[in-house]
């Protein structure tokens, strides 16, 4: 062997001997990349967006911290309209869902100044229906027309006074009924001038 092949051979096992440690120092790894991740879990995972996609790449749920005091849930379907919100904000709190066309439908909040309210709208997204209760122990309900004005009312108060309200679509006061908690109760019609023209009580 001359001295240009002794060099070679020489070359040879040095190559030999560094991919040996660079598989072997592969090996180490990745079994210790397998034991932490059969072995362990994250104690904390801190971020401030956090969305899931589909198959398409497309958003279907995001939770998200919108500033200091702001944090949603929303779910969308699959052609990307919102469906479902969920936040809070400071004293309040609400949850609204929207129809296929991203109208919202139906909402529930609980606001700041101590009211609790549910509201149904309509296909236009005008406000139909509305429950509400409130800080004085006054709980109420109330319907709306087409155009978003008020036509009945029913509600009790804290005293155990039970009422029903009427209104003309030019939100004039037309009937009105209420009964106390002691059975006296009065029923009472009035003009377009909401004046009572007649009522009649049982005390």
């Amino acid at each position: 062997m001359d001295a240009t092949e002794t060099e070679r051979f020489a070359r040879l096992e040095q190559q030999v001997r560094r991919l040996r440690r660079s598989v072997l120092a592969l090996t180490v790894g990745f079994a210790a990349l397998g034991t932490l991740g059969a072995t362990s879990q994250p104690d904390a995972l801190t971020l401030r967006r956090l969305a899931i996609v589909d198959a398409s790449g497309r958003e279907r749920i995001v939770a998200e911290a919108a500033d200091g005091a702001t944090t949603r849930l929303e779910h969308f379907d699959a052609k990307g309209v919102k469906r479902i919100s969920a936040w809070t904000a400071d004293a309040s709190a609400g949850v609204s869902h929207y129809d296929r066309n991203g109208k919202r439908r139906v909402f529930t909040e609980t606001r700041a100044n101590g009211w609790a309210v549910e509201a149904h709208s309509d296909r236009h997204g005008m406000p139909r229906i509305s429950t509400n209760t409130f800080l004085d122990d006054v709980a109420a309900v109330e319907h709306f027309d087409a155009e978003g004005k008020r036509r009945i009312r029913t509600g009790t108060d804290a005293a155990g006074s039970g009422s029903v309200a009427l209104w003309d679509a030019a939100e004039r006061l037309q009937i009105q009924l209420w009964s106390t908690a002691s059975s006296g109760s009065m029923l009472s019609l009035h003009d377009a001038k909401e004046q009572p023209v007649w009522s009649v009580k049982n005390r």
